[in-house]
């Protein structure tokens, strides 16, 4: 995505690394904003030299280690009340669904992640983020809040 529309920002030493990604999000939630929803294909890396050795390790970076890193970008884009689910099983469907606030509107992201075990990489391929949503209450049985 390109950011020339939107003014710059001061980002945190400890979102630096995922500086593309803060404003690659931030773009799509001024767009959202503006006309109810926004989608992109991002293609972000967000961990890199990442061995997973077993069940255990792969667990800590869905269930932790992602969920942390998307909850600290979206802090500093000023929301709250965030609530991050995980798929259970290998359904369709995003990997993630966000629920959070900003001002006085409900917003909904959804996003999809891939672990590249040769590469040892995490890598954000897609969000769509959804102003005035909700999660639809059908989905919820098949994630868990992380």
């Amino acid at each position: 995505m390109s950011n020339t529309t939107t003014k710059s920002i001061r980002i945190p030493k400890k979102l630096k690394p995922w500086e593309d990604l803060v404003l690659d999000i931030r773009e799509l939630v001024e767009e959202a904003k503006k006309h109810g929803e926004a989608e992109d294909d991002l293609y972000e890396m967000i961990f890199e030299d990442v061995t997973i050795k077993n069940e255990k390790q792969y667990e800590r970076y869905i269930h932790k280690e992602i969920p942390l890193l998307l909850r600290d970008i979206l802090r500093f884009l000023r929301f709250q009340g965030i609530r991050i689910y995980h798929k259970k099983d290998d359904v369709p469907g995003p990997e993630y669904l966000i629920e959070m606030i900003r001002g006085h509107a409900q917003y909904v992201m959804e996003t999809d992640i891939i672990y590249d075990d040769v590469g040892g990489e995490w890598d954000l391929m897609w969000i769509r983020i959804t102003k005035n949503a909700k999660i639809a209450e059908g989905y919820l049985p098949y994630y868990h809040e992380v």
